[in-house]
């Protein structure tokens, strides 16, 4: 049961199980006729759960997974934006939400229960189907696997919420609205459901792991949700010290459900790019499930929005000081004095981490041919144009380096608009309007570092907004298995050569970094790292930062971590430009150090405007809609602080 089917099958036969209000059909039990022939087999209840994999098509809200949306728009990069990670590119002011106060019960959303109670109505008919009891157990592992998916969201965004365990009756619905139980007892029991599911998925009739269709919830699937979850709960059960809970519980749960991964998926694949940029994911090693497209079933229209003038999602360069070295040393640690520079673009980018090179568009300077779909390398007097005390091998530099370590198909330089028009110079400017050599509106920002993660050469587009796109997107994949074993190894006080050696340095090399050598990281090892953080431990996150570079993760780690001042009221920057360069740089770009520096992204930091990060946002505020519902004032309590806001 391929997810691209399961959208099919749901879009010409959908299941309408909940109640209708419709008046001209109370004559009719039209709910119950419908459960009582649509759950009654194994095949029945296989169907049903198709409509489960909405999940990963539709958002919900939801920051951590909704790259994964058929639509086009950043919401990919949500949970990175929101860590400040990145930010959006179109933005002079303060950009960050919680950075500026901008966040409050009234414009909040996200706590919902839909999904929940989808899951709930098929739970609740397994009992009394005509399944034997190896199907019984396989299908509430699958509803358990989908309700503690959820659950997981809900946790990590309001703390404690309601365990509602089976479909509310309408009265329940109105009257007896359950109440927000603590987040220890929901996690133990969402932990414990998982552990059930994993233990009996794909056992007796159903024991191959594809048995339910490739690419399907099985085994290893759970486990990898299993070592998501566990890691987030106990670590932040262990850093904002929650009474009653036991966070080794969970950090054992997530390593354990790791190494079980590791063992089935030893492999890595060569191309970090090609996670989000194949046709076909199961290609891909470690891939565990990933959500299918597939031309005129189901398709997205990334590539379309990625090469037009719609995104503008941005890196800082805070961000860009993350990615290592090759030789697995930060650009500040005393090793690289002399070597590192980023006094332009195309000396900051140089014998860096590939992973660098596959989020953000390196520089480059190319010459616009007639008609503007083609090119030439850029001769001595484009280059002089362009600035920068370029030299013409240096313009060309990252378009053969491109070529060399990206696969055919996949990223190359100069890029180009979906109707395949030439910009021929990175970084790229918005409001740039004199002087320079010339570019189409796209790709373009205010720090200079553009990101690309999706883009690629194969991938359809054309004039308008049509989703004609088919790249296939991961869901879990071993790479973040792998980091959250290195993680919850720290944790646990275990993290050692060996441990870096089975997970952060089976990354590296496909990447051109060297390994990470855990006795040579010491507090000058980085001269940037937040100082709150142990040197190792900035290290393993350093690597979860990089790897995992625009999948939405980021406000999730920032707040379980309990860092986010660090991250939040900074004051971003850009790449080291010129007023000069490019013909002359509009008035509205600011520079550190009069007309030239690093470039200032928002006029002061959040706190020098009296604002910044505070305590509150670390859980999500209940909108302010929920309280008018009936029997809401009463059993409902908001978050603390909220109030202020």
């Amino acid at each position: 049961m391929k997810i691209k089917k399961i959208i099919y099958w749901l879009l010409i036969f959908p299941f309408f199980l909940e109640a209708c209000n419709d008046d001209s059909m109370d004559r009719f039990p039209v709910e119950k006729q419908s459960e009582a022939t649509a759950f009654v087999s194994s095949a029945n209840f296989k169907t049903y759960a198709w409509s489960l994999y909405d999940e990963f098509t539709v958002s919900n809200d939801n920051v951590t997974r909704s790259y994964i949306t058929t639509k086009a728009n950043t919401s990919y990069w949500e949970g990175d934006r929101l860590a400040n990670y990145v930010r959006n590119g179109r933005t002079s002011g303060i950009s960050n939400e919680y950075a500026d106060w901008r966040v409050n019960a009234n414009n909040a959303k996200g706590y919902n229960f839909v999904n929940i109670r989808k899951v709930n109505i098929m739970l609740d008919h397994i009992p009394t189907s005509a399944m034997n009891e190896n199907e019984q157990a396989h299908w509430r592992s699958v509803g358990y696997f989908f309700r503690a998916y959820n659950y997981m969201e809900l946790l990590m965004r309001y703390g404690d919420v309601p365990w509602i365990d089976h479909a509310l009756t309408e009265d329940e619905a109105l009257n007896n609205i359950p109440g927000r139980s603590s987040r220890v007892k929901v996690a133990e029991q969402v932990l414990n459901d998982l552990i059930y599911a994993r233990d009996n998925i794909n056992t007796g009739a159903f024991a191959k792991l594809d048995i339910d269709g490739k690419n399907t919830i099985n085994r290893n699937v759970v486990n990898a949700l299993i070592s998501r979850f566990g890691l987030y709960e106990g670590t932040w059960y262990k850093y904002h010290n929650v009474q009653g809970a036991d966070y080794n519980k969970f950090l054992d749960a997530s390593i354990m459900a790791s190494e079980e991964l590791m063992t089935a998926y030893p492999d890595i694949d060569d191309n970090y790019d090609a996670s989000f940029n194949t046709e076909d994911g199961s290609s891909v090693k470690g891939m565990i499930l990933y959500k299918e497209f597939a031309t005129d079933l189901i398709m997205h229209n990334t590539m379309q929005y990625l090469r037009s003038d719609a995104s503008a999602i941005e890196a800082t360069k805070q961000g860009v000081n993350m990615f290592l070295m090759q030789n697995g040393k930060p650009v500040h640690h005393p090793d690289n004095i002399g070597i590192f520079s980023d006094k332009t673009m195309f000396e900051e980018f140089k014998n860096r981490d590939y992973r660098l090179y596959f989020n953000i568009v390196p520089p480059y300077v190319a010459k616009l041919g007639n008609p503007t779909t083609t090119w030439t390398y850029a001769d001595e007097e484009t280059v002089k144009t362009a600035g920068m005390n370029l030299t013409v091998e240096e313009a060309r530099y990252y378009i053969d380096l491109m070529e060399q370590i990206a696969p055919e198909g996949g990223k190359r330089l100069p890029v180009s608009n979906w109707a395949g028009n030439i910009l021929n110079i990175i970084p790229h400017f918005f409001d740039k309007t004199n002087g320079g050599v010339g570019a189409p509106a796209v790709m373009r920002c205010y720090s200079g570092y553009f990101c690309w993660k999706e883009y690629n050469t194969w991938d359809k587009t054309i004039a308008g907004s049509y989703e004609i796109g088919t790249a296939d997107k991961p869901i879990f994949m071993i790479d973040e298995v792998l980091l959250n074993y290195a993680e919850a190894k720290y944790e646990k006080g275990e993290f050692s050569q060996e441990i870096a050696d089975q997970t952060i340095n089976k990354l590296r090399p496909r990447v051109n970094v060297a390994p990470m050598v855990v006795s040579e990281i010491n507090t000058s090892f980085d001269p940037d790292r937040d100082p709150s953080v142990e040197p190792i431990l900035w290290e393993i996150r350093r690597e979860r930062f990089t790897e995992l570079f625009g999948q939405g993760f980021g406000f999730y780690d920032i707040r379980r971590w309990k860092t986010a001042p660090w991250w939040i009221n900074q004051q971003p920057l850009g790449v080291y430009m010129r007023r000069t360069d490019e013909g002359g740089l509009p008035e509205k770009i600011r520079f550190s150090n009069g007309d030239e520096g690093y470039i200032v992204l928002e006029p002061t930091t959040p706190i020098e405007a009296g604002k910044g990060w505070d305590d509150t946002f670390y859980l999500y505020p209940i909108p302010a809609g929920e309280f008018n519902l009936p029997g809401r004032q009463e059993e409902l309590k908001q978050n603390p602080g909220w109030e202020k806001f």
